[in-house]
């Protein structure tokens, strides 16, 4: 079953969303995360095995960096972030794409498409 983190950034009305459709979810004030450092959410997704649900750019990269496979992130990236069309475009995600290729990628919500890169994003090696 896949486990959600909601960052700050994101509606606690999301959470309740995620949870009233059968899945784990955690906002960052529930467990007290909410000014907490981006390594720290990072850590603590990674330990829970959640999925970090954020509309910030730096968690992709951080983890892309990290060389983990895990544990995923969803970055939010609408022109209008309401809770309604958060949920919306989540709902998209869940409904077309199965717990596997979810869990251990980044994933980019955007209004006309979902882009994906699986983990863990290692370095293009070249030939000399």
């Amino acid at each position: 079953m896949l486990k959600f983190f909601a960052d700050e950034c994101i509606s606690p009305v999301t959470v309740s969303f995620l949870l009233e459709n059968g899945y784990k979810a955690k906002h960052a004030e529930d467990v007290k995360m909410s000014s907490a450092k981006d390594s720290e959410i990072l850590n603590y997704t990674t330990k829970k095995d959640m999925i970090l649900i954020t509309q910030d750019l730096d968690f992709s990269a951080l983890l892309a960096l990290s060389g983990n496979s895990h544990p995923g992130v969803i970055t939010i990236r609408l022109k209008f972030p309401s809770p309604k069309n958060v949920n919306n475009a989540l709902k998209k995600l869940l409904d077309s794409q199965s717990e596997q290729q979810i869990k251990g990628s980044i994933i980019i919500l955007e209004e006309t498409r979902i882009r994906f890169r699986k983990l863990p994003i290692l370095p293009d090696v070249k030939d000399n």
